[in-house]
């Protein structure tokens, strides 16, 4: 093997696959050459990559906050400008979520090839882009390991493919007990078994929607039948993916989990790395393999993302967007980890798709989808607490006010929340007001404590101002006979 050195387009550089990708370029300088880099708003790690690897160009949503001692005055440019910089022939797509989606299409319109980890690309426009990457003679080369892994079967292969049998760890909640997984957190989600991830795709491994997303891959990438693909569960995750083929024969791919793998197969494509800095495979070691059927009560997203993706147009893209928001509102603990395939569900139930869609309209589909999900992740149930409080003590105050004024007490203000004031008008000898902090109200009476003062609370017989006093609580209960009452009626 004697090629050129390959100059590398990083986008998504700060991230875990975007990271291990570096540790490959370092371990290999005279393979690669790291040309771009481009990352969100990790500043800390970039300015470290940058002093390292000295890129020509870089993109960076916070590139202003990047203090590389006066290296940020190399060239920043837009994601799709680094992906597409003439110094480059392979661009890395390691970014999460929909970003990268026209920067890819944008570098294979110019005849780069493609590295690609981000499986949003391939889930919202996996049809398009294998087509358009045809028509440019350009490699898309998957860089997950069980989509490497087949790619890794069936290279030298003509035979037909029978199968595709796809391998799924089974995530950290395999062995949970289904009733239990309501209560599991973010923090136990993120808890692999055997792979260290980001995230976000470590809770749709959890859910399974990450198995689902790599079968949208496979149709994709090796143009197989949605029916010829299958899924099994492995927990030791040392076959990555198998290949069936027509004669009966089956092939398979098997490494320890180690993302520098897939990422080396890709990058060195269409040889292979010199040596190897990993740790390969041995049987001698590997007690045993085992299998298991995989069960839908436990992983419902899965079914539930297959079926969305097969009916094409955007929904792919919708599902997308759904689960993107769905898994963000379940790390920031606002949904349980069962309500995670319910809302996506609820969410895209409604969306129209449209056929042949651009890449404008697939993110606009999922732009939608996360944004409707957004919309019905509901309440905390602390934050529900303060207008029932608020009601309560508002009604509570009305009691007070209502009596006080049926016994000719003087109210000097009645006010909806407390002070500061916002608004207020007088009504005969009453300022009626409404105040910022909304919560409850208050009432002020002439005299509360001084009997001398005319027409005071404190003046009333104690008869009357103990049916004041105990007015906001009479209050309070005839609120919820009066709900219930309308709710009757």
């Amino acid at each position: 093997m004697n090629r050129r050195k390959k100059n590398l387009s990083i986008l998504g550089s700060t991230g875990s696959v975007g990271a291990q990708t570096l540790e490959v370029a370092r371990s290999y300088p005279e393979h690669f050459n790291v040309v771009c880099l481009g990352a969100n708003k990790n500043t800390q790690i970039l300015e470290e990559q940058i002093l390292e690897f000295q890129p020509q160009a870089i993109s960076c949503n916070y590139h202003k906050e990047l203090n590389t001692n006066g290296e940020i005055a190399k060239k920043v440019m837009s994601l799709s400008e680094i992906a597409i910089h003439e110094g480059v022939d392979t661009v890395v797509v390691a970014t999460s979520g929909n970003v990268a989606l026209v920067p890819t299409f944008e570098a294979v319109k110019k005849g780069k090839n493609i590295a690609i980890a981000n499986k949003e690309t391939i889930i919202m426009a996996g049809e398009q882009l294998t087509s358009l990457a045809e028509s440019n003679s350009v490699n898309l080369m998957p860089i997950d390991s069980e989509p490497s892994a087949i790619w890794q079967c069936l290279r030298g292969e003509d035979s037909n493919i029978s199968k595709l049998i796809i391998t799924a760890s089974g995530g950290p909640f395999r062995n949970t007990p289904v009733g239990s997984l309501s209560n599991v957190t973010p923090s136990n989600a993120l808890q692999h078994p055997t792979w260290k991830m980001g995230p976000k795709i470590s809770v749709d491994s959890a859910t399974m929607m990450n198995k689902a997303f790599e079968v949208i891959e496979a149709r994709w990438l090796f143009n197989v039948p949605w029916e010829n693909i299958e899924v099994v569960v492995h927990p030791e995750s040392i076959i990555h993916s198998m290949v069936e083929f027509s004669d009966g024969s089956t092939k398979a791919q098997l490494s320890y989990p180690d993302m520098r793998i897939p990422i080396m197969h890709a990058l060195f494509f269409p040889d292979r790395a010199p040596k190897s800095h990993t740790n390969p495979f041995d049987p001698k070691k590997t007690k045993s393999l085992t299998f298991e059927i995989l069960d839908q009560d436990r992983y419902p997203c899965f079914e539930i993302a297959l079926k969305i993706a097969k009916q094409g147009g955007t929904w792919p893209s919708a599902l997308s967007g759904a689960d993107e928001a769905a898994v963000e509102a379940f790390l920031d603990s606002k949904i349980k980890f069962t309500e995670i395939h319910t809302l996506i569900e609820q969410a895209i139930q409604d969306h129209e798709s449209i056929t042949n869609p651009t890449t404008t309209e697939m993110l606009k589909a999922s732009h939608w989808a996360y944004n409707r999900v957004s919309k019905l992740i509901p309440m905390p149930s602390w934050l529900l607490v303060i207008p029932v409080l608020s009601i309560l003590v508002f009604v509570h105050e009305l009691g007070h006010f209502l009596t006080a004024k049926r016994f000719g007490i003087k109210v000097t203000e009645f006010g909806f929340g407390f002070p500061p004031r916002l608004w207020g008008t007088s009504i005969g000898e009453t300022l009626y007001s409404i105040n910022l902090i909304p919560l409850g109200g208050f009432v002020r009476m002439v005299g509360e404590e001084d009997p001398t003062e005319p027409r005071s609370f404190a003046s009333q017989p104690i008869l009357k101002r103990s049916i004041v006093l105990l007015a906001g609580s009479f209050m309070n209960l005839l609120l919820p006979l009066f709900i219930f009452a309308i709710i009757l009626s």
